[in-house]
């Protein structure tokens, strides 16, 4: 009864907490969430006005670049005229005309005929292929030379740059308007529906992406097409441009190439190209709709974006009070698992380290019964190789052959003899007396089975009958891992292995480590060692020593 009592109590203690805290909690979000309401809306505006401020540049960036370009490109289709007319001085009519074909032909991409005149106005030479046009408007660029709009009999329109020579007649170039504006102009992306328009210092339009608005004033022309439409914002925009300065407005208008003629909110970026003494205007038009609504829908998504973040911060909240009753409880079962899991690694790490010696046991077992079977194979054949030696002549061929055959199995005796030798167990305490000469004799012949043809070994054994204690198999593998990290230290190239082996006391040993060569320490117990050099040709190998104290 009393332990029912007791859960009763803490289960009333722990809904008061949560009671307590929810109090606390919720105003404070509220009070969040109104406080983020206000700096959003200011960071809004702002975050708008700098989005539409840093369009706005961009535009007039962008136009006054295509203003220069165009100033180069008028400069340049002047200077050509110039230098046409100086080529053509003085020459037949009939050598001054394939001058000015093969300058058109050369640059038929925008220039469609170039046309010189006498005093009269009469063409005496030209590539004469537009017809008659008519003279829409004019710029002066100076007082030879000027920039005229003009409209052909077959209704298109060009632009004709002609150069006045004093008491000679004139040169005149004619520009393909249609091809100038798609390869130059129409392929600048303005916003959605954007475009850009040229027009004259007097508000006459020369490029327009409706073709039918070429050659009319950009407000009494399109009271005329429009009649009914509020062009007061318009004019007052094109009263700005007129003054020839560079600037971007915001003003009313409407969508003239689509059906029914919206009125919208623009913006337009306009900048002069200076044409000698006059100038024209270069606009970009782009819709308002177009910098506002991406804008509003990417503050619309982050607005959202908070909302679901506010409500992921009140579930947190609500979260974190119930895990804060239940953190005792947890603390003790994390605190099980943990020590669980340890018992169940260090179970499984001994259960891995028995499976690998039991693999290492039954390999060394495998090796031994196989060695002995190869042994079993080549007694045979050494003993009927034995016997052919003995009845064959010795200066024969098959004596040869059969001696070659004794050899090979001899050597592959021994071979066997050095595997059997390395699965045996190797016991540290299991040392014994053995000549070293013999030792490294046989340890060298397993080297020498398994260096390839570019690699020789040679080997320079000053020893006679000294014995050490060791431990067989140990040294063979010591040898063995040496020589073949050598044979891959020399890789691919041609390469020699030398292995010595002398006599050694403590004043060599003294005299080897003051070198700075070798780092060896022997024990004072000694008046004399073996030492074991192996050195190769290859790259990156270092020098090692093997010392062995002498019995």
């Amino acid at each position: 009864m009393s332990r029912q009592k007791k859960e009763s109590k803490g289960q009333e203690k722990r809904r008061g907490t949560v009671w307590s805290a929810g109090r606390i909690l919720i105003p404070v979000l509220f009070v969040v969430l109104a406080m983020a309401i206000g700096v959003g809306a200011g960071i809004w505006n702002e975050y708008r006005d700098a989005v539409i401020d840093t369009q706005k540049r961009q535009m007039l960036l962008t136009v006054q670049s295509l203003s220069e370009n165009m100033e180069v490109f008028f400069e340049g289709c002047a200077e050509d005229l110039e230098g046409l007319y100086k080529m053509g001085e003085k020459r037949p009519v009939w050598e001054l005309e394939s001058i000015l074909q093969k300058y058109a032909d050369s640059h038929s991409v925008f220039v469609q005929d170039v046309i010189m005149e006498d005093e009269q106005g009469e063409i005496i030479a030209g590539t004469r292929r537009l017809p008659a046009w008519q003279i829409c408007a004019v710029s002066h660029m100076d007082k030879r030379r000027s920039l005229q709009l003009a409209k052909t009999d077959n209704g298109k329109m060009c632009l004709i740059l002609r150069q006045e020579i004093p008491q000679k007649g004139a040169i005149s170039m004619s520009v393909n308007l249609e091809t100038y504006y798609q390869k130059l102009i129409l392929g600048l992306q303005v916003g959605t529906n954007g475009y850009i328009v040229l027009k004259d210092a007097e508000g006459r339009i020369w490029l327009h992406p409706e073709r039918a608005q070429w050659g009319i004033e950009v407000i009494g022309g399109r009271m005329e097409m429009y009649p009914n439409l509020d062009l007061e914002s318009l004019a007052g925009l094109i009263e700005h441009q007129k003054q020839g300065r560079a600037g971007v407005e915001e003003y009313y208008s409407y969508w003239w190439v689509e059906e029914g003629y919206p009125r919208v909110r623009k913006i337009s970026a306009y900048c002069p190209v200076r044409i000698g003494e006059d100038f024209l205007i270069l606009s970009a038009v782009m819709d308002y709709d177009d910098i506002y609504i991406p804008v509003a829908k990417g503050v619309f998504r982050l607005v959202m974006l908070f909302l679901v973040f506010f409500l992921v911060m009140v579930m947190m909240a609500l979260y974190i009070v119930r895990m804060m009753l239940q953190k005792q409880k947890d603390t003790e079962q994390i605190a099980y698992l943990t020590e669980l899991n340890r018992l169940l690694e260090e179970m499984h790490r001994s259960e891995e380290t028995i499976a690998h010696q039991q693999r290492l046991q039954i390999m060394g077992t495998m090796t031994g019964g196989i060695a002995h079977e190869f042994n079993n194979l080549l007694t045979p054949i050494m003993g009927y190789a034995d016997l052919l030696m003995l009845e064959l002549p010795q200066d024969s061929e098959q004596y040869d052959s059969a001696a070659e055959i004794y050899e090979a199995s001899a050597k592959a005796k021994e071979i066997i003899q050095q595997i059997s030798s390395l699965s045996r167990k190797n016991m540290e305490t299991a040392y014994k007396n053995m000549s070293v000469k013999k030792m490294l004799i046989r340890a060298l012949k397993m080297v020498r089975s398994v260096c390839p043809s570019n690699v020789t070994l040679k080997d320079k054994i000053c020893l006679d009958d000294e014995y050490i204690l060791c431990n067989e198999t140990q040294m063979n593998q010591v040898i063995l891992n040496i020589c073949v990290n050598a044979i891959h230290a020399i890789d691919h190239r041609n390469g020699e292995i030398v292995a010595e082996a002398a006599l050694a006391d403590q004043r060599k040993l003294d005299k080897l480590n003051g070198s700075g060569r070798y780092q060896m320490t022997a024990s004072e117990n000694w008046s004399q060692y073996v030492c074991v050099e192996i050195r190769d040709n290859g790259c990156g190998m270092s020098r090692s020593f093997i010392l062995i104290r002498a019995a």
